[in-house]
């Protein structure tokens, strides 16, 4: 124990966790094999699961068979014969690899090759295989080729679905007969009722053997199933393994924390209570007695450092009060160079020390403060005082401030902005040595210092200025300052002018401070007086209006008296008026009836051209029509290169569709090289109109839909229907005509081959006939039968001559 009382709390504390973690790695580990192991289970039982099922479609698929060779056999259709065996066929495939499969689990399932059960199950399937292969799918090839046979020689059974043999008769004709394999060669010279009884001894005979292999599915089933409750009777105490141990294992670890919480609250608990009643005798300030030292862990380390803080508490205490009592000279040493409290008191007999000057810096930003604020009081005013004039404001603000800065010479440049063409700052009011300079001063906009900030829109202030700077290009003239500050004048992000102040002594923060701030205010202020002055510009425009239509109406009312005074007159020329109206109505009348005349010209002329337009729209009609059924491919396009028709044969010739291209660009058609040079001509004749350039037949290739390359031979003419103009492609497709070429030629060599055996065969009939002296019939040319050597050679046989004409009667004659 005391052993254990001398160990570090570090070690203490991760000797105790360090066993619990033992304990609960150890729990883990064990559950994570036991978890293993169900998974295995689990995946072993969804494996034999895999292969019932793929046992249970083998099953399906022998049933299926069987099925089918019923049909078979009652079917009378040829054509549901082979459509039954071709699916037959397709599924021959899937047999073989649902057995493959199956072989594949059964591995899986048994790990060991000897296994009894393996053997057995393996052995059942071998059978089944066997049997499906050795005796099922020969009988039913036979059934098959037996059938065919029956319906090939006229037996087609009408009667034979209904008069198919029950199950009884032919169970006790399978009970007499011993079933034995049959094959065609058996049914030949067979009666059709002897070979009806023979295709339903085949059919039970398939269906035992069809049947034993069910048999054997259903075996390997139940072994599967034996297997898969013996894997669920190992889940069951493998879970009730883990519910157990896991019960054993959580009263282990209680009995394990409870021991380390027991050795942890003697050796650590018990004496942090006792520095727990120091640390809060010095929470309230209070200086404790020693504390007795029993361990040499951490908390022993502790006491032991505690025991000198109250010693350096009462030190600190001593000098305290000594610094109450004003005494700043008496002696300290900290604990330590990192004594918070130590080091505070000696900071605090220094800082009692610089107070006085730092009330006196106090004092300081006060009077800046107060004189910042009278400032802006009292330009404040005097930008009340002139609002409604510029200048006078300018002059003021400048004045006061030169004298409030105490600065030598300064001036104010407003931007006069009246003519679009020509902005520029303009020098309004100028100070300098205590008096007013009348000094006219234009900056254009980025020129000089001036220019600059009126561009940038930033205080500039300079103070490294040479004692001969005499020439300021600031626009003041002559001088030499020290400091020269220029102030912007802009609200918000308009500019409206520069404070340009120069002075022998260098400007203050607060005081540049204070010339920004009253730079804002004499914006705002210009920017109200710019504001007023086109507003009084404004009015003053408004009453020389209103003068100028006042003036107008009073001249109107003398017109007045005038017009008057002449109707007297205008009364005595009535009568004449009234004759000239009476003519201007007969004038209107007539020009009215010719109105009417022109508006039903004008409508026949509408007519006219309805008529006309309709006749165009049924040309066009036919045109398309015309060009639709042509057997050669035809399309148009017009002038923005829209294909607008599409024939049928086109549709054959590219690949395409009428709807997947019109409307669409005609180079869809071609290849980019190809259509770089047809827009070439196209556009230069759409310009010209030159008929050289779409005259000529052209040689070229096209791209189809599949992207394939056709030699093709193109033909242009340009069509005008209303107005628009389009132009008609007319294709040939060389490579058909290349195709036909070569047939001709292909064909005029046999004709040539055969019209050379003709020859041979002609001289040898005349040899024939002079060596036997033979007498060649007159009247040849009357006969209508000819000798036919093949087809071709008599569709080609108006091109022999009469002569070879006279020879093939006689031969034909011969023959008879």
């Amino acid at each position: 124990m005391k052993f254990f009382k001398n160990l570090n709390i570090k070690i203490k504390l991760f000797s105790g966790f360090f066993l619990i973690i033992l304990i609960f790695l150890f729990l883990l580990f064990w559950q994570f094999t036991a978890l293993d192991k169900i998974d295995k289970n689990q995946a072993y039982i969804e494996n034999i699961n895999h292969t019932r099922i793929t046992l249970k479609t083998l099953k399906l698929v022998n049933l299926h068979d069987l099925r089918r060779l019923l049909e078979i056999i009652q079917t009378e259709n040829p054509e549901a014969i082979d459509e039954i065996v071709n699916t037959h066929n397709k599924t021959l495939s899937e047999t073989q690899v649902l057995y493959e499969n199956l072989y594949k689990h059964i591995d899986l399932l048994y790990a060991n090759k000897n296994d009894m059960t393996r053997v057995k199950t393996i052995n059942y399937l071998d059978e089944t295989k066997s049997i499906i292969k050795n005796i099922l799918q020969p009988y039913f090839e036979n059934t098959e080729k037996i059938k065919n046979d029956q319906l090939k020689k006229g037996d087609l059974f009408r009667d034979y679905g209904s008069s198919m043999l029950s199950e009884d008769i032919v169970s006790d004709s399978l009970q007499t007969d011993s079933v034995e394999a049959i094959t065609v060669v058996e049914f030949i010279g067979l009666t059709a009722s002897t070979r009806r009884a023979q295709l339903d001894k085949i059919y039970w005979y398939y269906k035992q053997n069809s049947e034993e292999v069910i048999k054997k599915f259903n075996e390997i089933d139940k072994v599967l199933n034996e297997l898969i409750l013996e894997t669920g009777i190992d889940l069951k105490y493998q879970s009730s393994k883990i519910k157990v141990y896991n019960s054993l294992f959580a009263l282990l670890a209680i009995f394990v924390i409870m021991i380390i919480l027991f050795a942890i609250s003697k050796t650590i608990s018990d004496p942090l209570k006792k520095l727990e009643t120091v640390a809060q005798n010095l929470s309230r300030g209070e200086l404790p007695d020693q504390i007795p030292v029993q361990n040499n862990d951490e908390i022993g380390k502790m006491a032991i450092a505690l025991n000198a803080l109250v010693d350096g508490l009462r030190k600190t205490s001593a000098f305290a009060l000594e610094m109450g009592k004003e005494n700043f000279i008496s002696e300290y040493k900290p604990l330590s160079d990192k004594d918070v409290l130590g080091n505070a008191l000696l900071d605090m007999r220094k800082n009692l020390q610089v107070t006085k000057e730092e009330e006196e810096k106090r004092k300081i930003e006060d009077q800046e403060r107060r004189w910042t604020t009278e400032g802006l009081a009292q330009f404040g005013e005097i930008l009340r005082r002139h609002t409604e004039n510029i200048n006078l404001l300018s002059k003021d603000i400048i004045g006061s401030l030169i004298k409030y800065l105490n600065a030598n010479q300064g001036g104010i440049f407003i931007l006069n902005d009246t003519d679009e063409n020509d902005i520029h700052l303009e020098l309004i009011a100028a100070y300098a040595y205590n008096r007013e300079k009348f000094v006219n001063k234009r900056i254009n906009l980025g020129e000089g210092l001036v220019g600059g900030v009126a561009i940038e829109k930033y205080t500039i202030y300079m103070t490294d200025l040479p004692d001969e700077y005499i020439e300021i290009e600031s626009g003041l003239g002559d001088s030499n300052p020290k400091s020269l500050l220029l102030v912007p004048l802009k609200l918000e992000d308009e500019m409206l002018g520069v404070i340009e102040i120069a002075s022998f002594n260098e400007l203050k923060p607060y005081e540049i401070q204070l010339v920004e701030r009253i730079g804002e205010s004499i914006a705002s202020t210009l920017l109200t007086s710019k504001i007023n002055t086109r507003t009084a510009e404004l009015l003053e425009q408004s009453r020389i209006s209103e003068q100028e239509m006042q003036e107008q109406e009073e001249e109107m009312r003398q017109n007045m008296e005038e017009i008057v005074s002449s109707q007297e007159d205008a009364l005595s020329r009535e009568s004449e008026l009234k004759t000239k109206v009476d003519d201007l109505e007969n004038m209107r009348v007539n020009f009215i009836d010719r109105d009417k005349r022109q508006r039903k010209r004008l409508q026949e002329l509408n007519n006219s051209m309805s008529e006309k337009t309709q006749e165009l729209e049924i040309l066009e009609t036919q045109f398309n029509n015309s060009f639709d059924g042509n057997l050669d491919p035809v399309i148009q396009f017009d002038e923005a290169r829209k294909i607008r028709f599409f024939n049928e044969a086109a549709e054959k010739l590219w690949g395409y569709t009428k709807v997947e291209v019109l409307g669409r660009n005609m180079y869809l058609l071609t290849s980019e090289e190809v259509a770089k040079g047809f827009e070439e001509r196209i556009s230069l004749f759409f310009k010209t109109g030159r008929s050289d350039l779409i005259s000529s037949i052209t040689d070229t290739k096209i791209k189809s839909k599949e992207g394939i390359e056709i030699p093709v031979q193109l033909s242009l003419t340009e069509i005008t229907i209303k107005g628009t103009r389009s132009m008609a492609i007319f294709i040939k497709n060389l490579g058909t005509i290349r195709d036909l070429e070569k047939e001709r030629d292909n064909f005029e060599e046999k004709l040539m081959v055969k019209e050379f055996e003709f020859s041979t065969k002609v001289n040898f009939l005349q040899g024939f006939i002079k060596e036997n002296n033979l007498e060649i019939p007159t009247g040849l040319e009357k006969r209508s039968d000819l000798l036919m050597w093949n087809e071709s050679f008599s569709i080609e046989l108006n091109i022999i001559d009469q002569q070879h004409k006279k020879w093939i009667d006689f031969i034909n004659i011969l023959y008879k």
